[in-house]
C-alpha cells in the first residue's frame, strides 16, 4: 500500500493497492469494468504516513539487520490531534517498507499495544474468535508471528485473568527486540532460552496484568511439537491459532504453507477450535488473490475442516481472513454464522466470555465482523466457491 506523499509502505500481508470498484467473492475487483463504489474513510495510519514530516519518516528509533526479514526497523509518525503511532517495518532491500503492525502512543509516550489495533485485519483476527467462543474456556490461543505484538495484547487484554492463555512465537528475534524496546510488547519466555533473551531486551515494571508466554523459534516446529503433545495427551488441545507471518517479501514461510502443516494445525485444535489465517488479497487474477486462493483450498480440503469463512476487513480489503473450524459445519448449523443477527450473538457471547474473565476487546467484535465481507467457502472438486452471507 503507498499513500500519497511521505514515506511509502504496505500493511503486513497487504496485497498491493486498492481497488474500490465491487468485489467477486472476497477478492477485489478488476480496477475497470465493474460499477464504482465508495471508498472506505482513510485509516488513520494512513494518514499519519502520508503526511511525513516532523515525527513522520525520520530517522528510526530502531534498526537492525534481520537474517530473516531484512531489516527491521521502528518509527514514530505523527497522526494529527496530539496522536503519534510507531510502526513495525520489515525492509529488505530498499524500496517501500512492508508495515507490520502500528501501535498508538500515550500522552507519557507510552506505546499501548492493547489498545484499538490500527490496522482492520487485526481487529477481523481477534473478532473471529467468536466463532470458537465455545473452546476458550479449556483451551488457549497460539499466535504465530509477533509483529508489533497487537494481536496478542488485545486478545490477553480481553481475558486478563483466563482462560484463555495465550502463546506466541516468532523466529526472528529483532522483532522481539523492536518489540519489547520500542512497541509495549511484554511477555514470559515460553522456554528457558526464550527467557534469557526476554531478560536481556525487556524493560521491566511498565505492564500490568497478565503477558503471554513467548517462544522464539520456528513456528512451523512449533506447531508440529504441540500436535504431538496434544495427540499424546500431553497438554490440553488449542481453542484457536491466530496465523498472521509474513518474511520480509511479503510472503507467508513455505514451511506455514503447506498441507502438512495446516494438518498439524487441525491436529492442536480442539473440535470447535478455530484456524484464522491473515492472507493476502488482490484482484482476480493477481499473484495475490491467486494465492490466496490456493491456501485456503488446502484449508477446505483437510478433512478435519467442517467450514470455512472469508472475511475481507471493512477497511483493509488488500487482505483477506480465513477462519477455519475444525469440526463445525456452520453451513448446517442455523445458530451459526448465516446471517447478521447469528454474528452479533456470537460477537456477543465472546464479549460476555471477556466481561467474566475481567476484559474487554478495544472495539466491538460485531460490528467488525457485521462491517466486513463475509463468505461461507466449499470446495467441490477442485473448485473453491464462495457463497456471500446474508447480513
Amino acid at each position: 500500500m503507498g499513500p500519497a506523499g511521505g514515506r511509502r509502505g504496505r500493511a503486513r500481508g497487504g496485497g498491493g493497492a486498492r481497488a474500490w470498484q465491487g468485489q467477486r467473492g472476497s477478492g477485489q475487483a478488476q480496477p475497470a469494468g465493474a460499477r464504482a463504489g465508495p471508498p472506505p474513510e482513510e485509516e488513520r495510519w494512513e494518514r499519519a504516513v502520508g503526511r511525513g514530516g516532523a515525527g513522520g519518516g525520520g530517522p528510526p528509533l530502531f534498526s537492525a539487520r534481520s537474517a530473516f526479514n531484512g531489516r527491521v526497523e521502528v518509527r514514530e509518525y505523527d497522526a494529527g490531534g496530539g496522536l503519534r503511532l510507531r510502526g513495525l517495518e520489515f525492509c529488505a532491500g530498499g524500496g517501500e517498507g512492508l508495515f507490520q503492525g502500528m501501535v498508538p502512543v500515550g500522552p507519557a509516550g507510552r506505546p499501548t499495544p492493547g489498545a484499538r489495533p490500527e490496522f482492520g485485519y487485526v481487529r477481523t483476527m481477534a473478532s473471529c474468535l467468536a466463532l470458537c467462543a465455545g473452546a476458550l474456556g479449556s483451551g488457549g490461543v497460539l499466535c504465530l508471528g509477533l509483529g508489533a505484538g497487537c494481536l496478542p495484547a488485545v486478545v490477553g487484554a480481553a481475558f486478563p485473568r483466563g482462560p484463555p492463555e495465550v502463546d506466541v512465537c516468532e523466529i526472528d528475534p529483532e522483532v522481539v527486540r523492536a518489540a519489547a524496546l520500542h512497541l509495549g510488547f511484554r511477555a514470559v519466555g515460553g522456554d528457558a532460552k526464550s527467557q534469557i533473551y526476554l531478560n536481556m531486551v525487556q524493560r521491566g515494571g511498565e505492564e500490568e496484568g497478565r503477558r503471554p508466554r513467548l517462544w522464539i523459534g520456528d513456528g512451523a516446529a512449533h506447531v508440529a511439537a504441540t500436535a504431538e503433545a496434544v495427540i499424546s495427551g500431553r497438554t490440553a488441545p488449542l481453542a484457536a491459532i491466530l496465523l498472521d507471518a509474513f518474511d520480509g517479501k511479503n510472503d507467508i514461510p513455505a514451511g506455514m504453507a503447506s498441507k502438512s502443516f495446516l494438518a498439524m494445525c487441525f491436529d492442536c485444535l480442539a473440535p470447535g477450535g478455530a484456524l484464522v489465517c491473515n492472507l493476502q488479497n488482490g484482484w482476480w487474477g493477481s499473484p495475490e488473490r491467486d494465492a490466496a486462493l490456493a491456501y485456503m483450498a488446502r484449508l477446505r480440503s483437510d478433512a478435519a475442516c467442517g467450514s470455512l469463512i472469508s472475511c475481507v476487513p471493512r477497511d483493509m480489503p488488500q487482505n483477506v481472513v480465513a477462519a477455519a473450524l475444525k469440526g463445525v459445519d456452520v453451513a448446517a448449523d442455523e445458530e451459526l454464522m448465516t446471517s447478521a443477527g447469528a454474528f452479533r450473538r456470537a460477537a456477543d457471547r465472546l464479549v460476555q466470555r471477556a466481561k467474566a474473565a475481567g476484559g474487554a476487546f478495544p472495539f466491538d467484535p460485531a460490528e467488525e465482523l457485521c462491517a466486513a465481507g463475509v463468505f461461507s467457502v466449499g470446495l467441490v472438486g477442485n473448485m473453491l466457491h464462495e457463497r456471500a452471507i446474508n447480513k
